[in-house]
């Protein structure tokens, strides 16, 4: 859900944290994809904005919804996303007993920190700190996503 949301926002907004998420997201994916495969966990197919429970729908459509109003909500959606990612990881931290997938687990919760850091506007980092200078945006950044 979360890649999906950047992918929005970035296009929206054109705030280059919002590109760089979207791929940290995208490695995200892939290793709990791969984690769960590792565990033998069938994944339902996936269509993009699509869910099968209804509250992780509803969370979706309300987050994305926010997320398009300005780019100020955008932010506040994007820590929204990432508080619920970390709870998330938390709880399954807190019930995985294989020391492979908790390192997996546990290096996603540290990410999932430090994305959070990128919309708490702590002094001279994160995305409210940069969002206003000049530059900010990747278009005007050359749009270096992958870095």
């Amino acid at each position: 859900m979360a890649r999906e949301l950047y992918a929005a926002f970035a296009a929206q907004w054109d705030l280059r944290p919002f590109h760089r998420l979207q791929a940290a997201e995208s490695r995200h994916e892939e290793a709990l994809r791969a984690l769960a495969a590792r565990a033998g966990v069938a994944l339902p197919p996936t269509a993009p904005g699509k869910f099968a429970d209804a509250v992780l729908q509803q969370r979706h459509d309300t987050l994305r919804a926010r997320g398009l109003i300005s780019a100020a909500e955008a932010r506040t959606a994007g820590e929204a996303i990432e508080r619920q990612d970390l709870s998330d990881l938390r709880q399954l931290l807190a019930v995985l007993k294989n020391e492979a997938f908790r390192t997996v687990a546990d290096n996603l919760a540290r990410a999932t920190e430090r994305h959070l850091a990128a919309f708490s506007g702590e002094p001279g980092r994160g995305l409210r700190a940069r969002a206003e200078r000049p530059g900010a945006g990747c278009a005007q950044a050359g749009r270096r996503a992958s870095t």
